[in-house]
C-alpha cells in the first residue's frame, strides 16, 4: 500500500502513473497483473483518484482533517471493486477480489488495507504533514507520533520555517 500511495514523489517531480504504460509497470512490478489484462486511460485515471483518496484518508492518522468530499469520490472510484468472502484451508476467511483489471489490482490493495485494520497497524501508516511532500509512511514510533516522513527530509525544514514565523512575527511587535 506503501509503494502504491508514493507512485508519486512530489518533491522529485515523478509520476509512475503519468502514462498508461507507467500504469501497467507499476501492476506487473508488484504482482498484481492478471494475465492479459493492459490498463486503459481511464484506468490510469481512476488509479491516481483512489491512490490520491487513500493518501487524503490517511491524514487523520497525523492530526489532520480528511478534506470534503474524499469519502464520496473514493467510493464512487472503488464502486465496481468486489471482495468475496471465502473460508481458506486454514479456517480463516479471506476477501479475494472478485474482479478483474484494475478492479482486481484495487482489490488486492484494499485486502492489505483490510488486514492491517485488523492488526492494528493501519493507523501507523501516514502522510507526511509537508504539503510539498505528502510522502506515505509507516509510523514505527511507540507513540505513534510521527507527522513528517522522515527529520532529514521534511521535519528540519518544517521546524525551520515554523521558526522564522515565529521570528519574524516577533519582531514585527
Amino acid at each position: 500500500m506503501q509503494s502504491f500511495l508514493n507512485s508519486v514523489d512530489l518533491e522529485e517531480d515523478r509520476e509512475d502513473f503519468a502514462t498508461v504504460s507507467g500504469l501497467a509497470t507499476w501492476i506487473a512490478g508488484h504482482g498484481l497483473a492478471s494475465p492479459g489484462y493492459v490498463p486503459s486511460e481511464g484506468d490510469r485515471l481512476r488509479a491516481i483518484e483512489v491512490r490520491e483518496g487513500i493518501r487524503d484518508l490517511l491524514l487523520p492518522h497525523g492530526g489532520d482533517d480528511v478534506p470534503e468530499g474524499t469519502v464520496s469520490r473514493l467510493n464512487d472510484a472503488l464502486g465496481t471493486v468486489l471482495l468475496t468472502p471465502v473460508f481458506a484451508e486454514d479456517y480463516g476467511l479471506r476477501l479475494p477480489p472478485a474482479g478483474a483489471g484494475l478492479d482486481a489490482v484495487l482489490g488486492r490493495l484494499l485486502q492489505i488495507i483490510y488486514a492491517s485494520s485488523i492488526e492494528g497497524t493501519w493507523q501507523r501508516l501516514k502522510v507526511c504533514r509537508n504539503d510539498a511532500c505528502r510522502w506515505a509512511f509507516y509510523d514505527a514510533s511507540r507513540n505513534r507520533s510521527g507527522v513528517w516522513c522522515t527529520m532529514a527530509r521534511c521535519g528540519s525544514k518544517m521546524k525551520a520555517r515554523s521558526y522564522r514565523r515565529r521570528a519574524q512575527s516577533a519582531s514585527s511587535r
